[in-house]
């Protein structure tokens, strides 16, 4: 873990998402399903406060 830290590098599934999220600009894979409802993921911060 440490030796992670000190070079800034990933490898294995974390090196091919942040690939994936620079060249794609997709988050989450196709057909993952993500641990949060869909309500939270569309709720604006400022929705909160109107």
């Amino acid at each position: 873990m440490a030796i992670v830290i000190l070079l800034e590098k990933d490898f294995g599934p974390m090196y091919r998402a942040e690939v994936r999220a620079r060249t794609t600009g997709k988050v989450i894979r196709d057909g993952a399903m993500p641990m949060m409802s869909k309500e939270i993921t569309e709720t604006s911060f400022f929705s909160i406060f109107a």
